[in-house]
Parts: C-alpha cells; sequence; structure tokens
C-alpha cells in the first residue's frame, strides 16, 4: 500500500486570513471631503482601508466568519457561500502573496501617507 503525501492547505499557511475580515468596495478619494470620511472610517475600531494592487479601495471589517474553526477550515466547507468558492485559488492568495499595497489602521497612518502624496505631487 502506497504512502499518499498530502500537501498542506494553502490556509495553513495564514491561518485562513481571508475569512478574518470582509471588505467592501468604494470609491477611491479624490476630494477633500473624501479624505475626510477615509479618516472616518478609521476612527472606528477593528476598521481598516485597504487599496489594492490595482488602485481599488475598500473598507475592511475585521470580523472573524462565524464558520471559521480554530484550525483556519470552514466549518460548513460544503454549504460555503459562492463568494467563497469564487475566491481566488493559489496566487494571488494572502497567505502567500500581498493583496494589499496599503493597508491603513489608524488615522495617523493614513494622514502620513496623505502628506507624502503631496509631497511628491509637488515635486
Amino acid at each position: 500500500m502506497a504512502c499518499q503525501v498530502r500537501e498542506p492547505l494553502p490556509c495553513a499557511q495564514c491561518n485562513a486570513r481571508c475569512c478574518r475580515y470582509m471588505a467592501i468596495k468604494v470609491d477611491t478619494p479624490r476630494t477633500a471631503d473624501d479624505y475626510d470620511d477615509v479618516r472616518w472610517y478609521l476612527l472606528h475600531r477593528d476598521v481598516r482601508v485597504l487599496v489594492d494592487t490595482e488602485g481599488i479601495w475598500y473598507v475592511a471589517f475585521d470580523t472573524p466568519c462565524e464558520r471559521i474553526g480554530k484550525d483556519g477550515r470552514c466549518l460548513q466547507y460544503d454549504a460555503r457561500p459562492q463568494i467563497c468558492r469564487d475566491y481566488p485559488k493559489g496566487n494571488p492568495c494572502e497567505g502567500t502573496s500581498a493583496l494589499f499595497v496599503h493597508d491603513f489602521n489608524t488615522v495617523d497612518e493614513f494622514d502620513g501617507w496623505l502628506q507624502r502624496q503631496l509631497v511628491a505631487a509637488e515635486l
């Protein structure tokens, strides 16, 4: 009887990072009011603002899926929602590559980035 070697689940590498928050697309900020909205998002506990590699902005709510087990596996994998089924398999995967070029956790982080953008634009 041959011994089968099973590769570890990709989710084991990062403890299913993608199942520990949900993110909603938002319009790319362009005006002072838009940037103020980003500050408002960041003033809320367990909320981040993300910008992906294509420049798409998201508000992320750090709240784990209620179906994620302690081992990072879905407890009801066969009944998972379609969005989970469609989530990119392989690369890009948050466990193996960076999906976001910016991950703002605080207003200070965002303001520092914004200030650097303004300085760069003046050059």
